[in-house]
């Protein structure tokens, strides 16, 4: 069976009920995990120069290396930034250091740099990683504890109201049993 590779953007792995957060204890650039329904992702510095120095990384490994770590980082992240709403996304968890205002120049940039490059599926370095996440993703629990979160726990009252409502329910239910016991 060929492997295929599933990674969503970032949109869609927060709207399936991914959480998204900044590597604290990252040991390299390349330390990308998930674990528990949380996408931990190294910072990232991004300025002027950044698209230039990956490209050229990326054409030193496909003319020299053994191991495609840089190019299936940025294939990673390819997936993982697909629009401005992407970048947005880093920029507001923290992933994302960067001095360049245009969140679209950056989504442009991360799609284009491995533009033409492809991924050998039996040493791609992040296969468990898109593994994990596509089975996190199809699992309806998953979603539907999203889709819950978001649009009807979305603020503390929300909550307060769920409860207040449940508890009325149950004591109204008590009140009417207790009605026909006696």
């Amino acid at each position: 069976m060929e492997y295929s590779l599933k990674i969503q953007n970032l949109k869609k792995l927060k709207q399936a009920g991914v959480r998204i957060k900044v590597s604290q204890q990252h040991q390299h650039i390349f330390d990308i995990k998930f674990e528990n329904g949380t996408l931990r992702i190294p910072t990232i510095i991004m300025n002027v120069t950044t698209e230039v120095v990956a490209r050229n990384l990326i054409a030193f490994e496909r003319c020299h290396g053994t191991n495609n770590y840089i190019t299936d980082y940025f294939i990673v992240m390819n997936r993982l930034v697909d629009t401005e709403e992407d970048v947005e996304l880093l920029i507001r968890y923290g992933i994302l250091d960067t001095w360049l205002s245009d969140t679209k120049e950056i989504a442009r940039a991360f799609n284009s740099t491995v533009q033409g490059c492809n991924f050998n599926p039996r040493k791609f370095y992040y296969k468990k990683l898109s593994k994990d996440l596509d089975h996190f993703c199809k699992t309806p629990c998953n979603k539907w504890k999203a889709i819950l979160k978001r649009d009807y726990f979305n603020t503390p009252w929300a909550v307060i109201s769920f409860f207040a409502a449940i508890l009325l329910l149950m004591l109204t239910i008590a009140q009417t049993v207790g009605t026909f016991v006696k």
